[in-house]
């Protein structure tokens, strides 16, 4: 196991711009359900594609992040996701459900896990994170048990999950950049 390095990592801003897409597109979803559903569609599919390629280059940009394998596996996982929603858009709106969900539920266990470790580690703010992740697990949830009731349910549920995840990497950007830049400071 690779010691953590202190040396700092001005990539705080990667998630930054993660949860102010995702937060854009859930109010997006909020206001305009049914003129909504397809462009959320596309959107969600470019932002799968975008999520996975931010969590590439942060693996690149710091080998020594804790459960490394497990972001560098999440973010390869999302980039060949989101490409083939991308070129696929008609599997798109069939599936969309199952994957939003599945998809959520991944980013709802990693904001509980997350929160976990900053709870171990005695650091405020872990019941913030404990709770968004919940939230995202239960709209995850919700989506996947219930996908045939409509698109002004569905765009909403996703809208309230994206928001969840919005405001988690939000805050996590924020406290990357307290901590001095240093995500392992955190995790």
């Amino acid at each position: 196991m690779k010691k953590s390095s202190s040396k700092p990592k001005n990539n705080w801003w990667v998630l930054l711009i993660t949860g102010l897409l995702s937060c854009a597109v859930g109010i997006m979803g909020a206001f305009q359900p049914i003129e909504s559903f397809l462009g959320i569609a596309v959107f969600i599919n470019a932002l799968i594609l975008v999520s996975g390629l931010a969590h590439l280059f942060l693996c690149f940009s710091d080998t020594t992040i804790l459960n490394w394998g497990w972001y560098f596996t999440m973010s390869i996982l999302e980039i060949f996701l989101g490409a083939a929603l991308l070129c696929y858009p008609q599997l798109t709106l069939m599936t969309l459900p199952i994957f939003i969900g599945v998809w959520m539920l991944f980013k709802g266990s990693a904001m509980i896990s997350l929160a976990v470790e900053l709870r171990r580690m005695k650091q405020t703010g872990w019941g913030t994170m404990m709770g968004l992740g919940i939230l995202a697990l239960i709209f995850a949830m919700l989506i996947l048990l219930y996908p045939s009731l409509g698109a002004i349910y569905l765009v909403i549920s996703i809208s309230a999950a994206l928001l969840a995840y919005g405001i988690f990497a939000i805050l996590l950007s924020f406290r990357i950049k307290k901590s001095g830049g240093t995500i392992d400071n955190i995790m």
